[in-house]
């Protein structure tokens, strides 16, 4: 089902659409203020927005901008009064989809909906296939980390990205990083359990964090980084299995990690999951296939070795027989 948000501070159109959008099919939420749209737009993910340019705090191009912060994929159609066509214009420039005039016609929003949804979903459709296929562009480990944790500094926006994954005590470690400081790196294992990232891969739950851990009771008492302004821990699970963690940090950007980035992360992780499992995959087939090959060295050498036994045996026997037969012979001649 496609998501709408309405935001206009005419209680008349916001009504009018909410109950024609409804009884279409479509799950409708509204807001009356431009604030209040921009922070619905943190907190949902929405396919399309219904944004009037005049509204009573921010005007419509602001409000545009700010969720195209948000969410850059995200479709905003304009809903413009009598002599607002030059800013229903520029918003175009600013990004959004297309402008329809009040009085709005529910059917002509309708259209502009589905072709607003259509070019939605086209252009996610787009950005799955591409993110999927630098994933799966490789099944060597080392290359996939650094793949993905460079795709997840593009895709989420973020200052520094790490990927943890189990040694063999059974300890989260940072496997790949980029941006994050090398005494970090080197100097971190977790138990399960333990810290943020511990939690997330016990408790296989995603966690998104503003300012620190100072506004989230379940990590009372953990001390975080202080430069860190906003954050992103994702379980990496594949067949209810815990991969690994992926760490996202926001240092200098300006807008904190919203519900739609966690939405993107998770997909992301998703597909990353996958793709750490086929390398892991193919990381055990090699090892088998070392393995194997010693193996068959070893039999060889031990083949080798035998043979050179028995045929040492043999050279031995012969001597022997060939001694048996001298003093054979040399008791005959004595005996004579």
């Amino acid at each position: 089902m496609s998501r709408i948000l309405v935001v206009d501070d005419e209680q008349d159109v916001v009504e009018a659409l909410f109950h024609s959008l409804r009884r279409r099919g479509y799950e409708v939420e509204t807001a009356m203020t431009g604030e209040a749209g921009i922070e619905k737009t943190k907190k949902s993910k929405f396919d399309v927005i219904l944004l009037d340019i005049k509204l009573p705090d921010l005007n419509g191009i602001q409000v545009l901008e700010q969720m195209k912060k948000i969410d850059p994929e995200i479709e905003v159609i304009m809903i413009t009064g009598y002599g607002s066509i030059e800013s229903a214009t520029e918003s175009l420039k600013k990004g959004a989809y297309d402008y329809i005039q009040k009085p709005v016609s529910s059917d002509k929003i309708v259209i502009l909906i589905e072709k607003a949804i259509e070019k939605h979903q086209l252009t996610e459709t787009v950005a799955l296939y591409e993110i999927s296929k630098a994933i799966f562009s490789t099944i060597e480990m080392n290359d996939l980390l650094k793949i993905i944790v460079d795709l997840a500094m593009k895709v989420l926006r973020a200052d520094d990205v790490s990927i943890m994954l189990f040694d063999e005590q059974g300890k989260l470690y940072i496997a790949f990083a980029n941006g994050l400081d090398e005494e970090i790196v080197k100097n971190t294992r977790l138990a399960l359990g333990e810290r943020i990232a511990g939690w997330v891969a016990e408790s296989r739950q995603s966690v998104i964090l503003i300012n620190g851990l100072t506004n989230d009771a379940r990590f009372k008492g953990i001390r975080g980084r202080e430069d860190i302004k906003s954050s992103m821990v994702i379980p990496l699970i594949k067949s209810n299995t815990v991969l690994g963690i992926l760490a996202v940090n926001r240092l200098n950007i300006s807008e904190n990690f919203s519900q739609v980035d966690l939405y993107k992360s998770n997909i992301f992780a998703s597909l990353s999951s996958l793709a750490l499992d086929n390398a892991n995959l193919y990381k055990n087939l090699q090892k088998l296939e070392q393995d194997f090959i010693l193996t068959n060295q070893d039999l060889w050498k031990k083949e080798k070795q035998a043979l050179t036994m028995l045929s040492e045996l043999k050279e031995t026997h012969e001597k022997l027989k060939t001694h048996q037969q001298q003093l054979s012979q040399s008791a005959k001649l004595a005996a004579l």
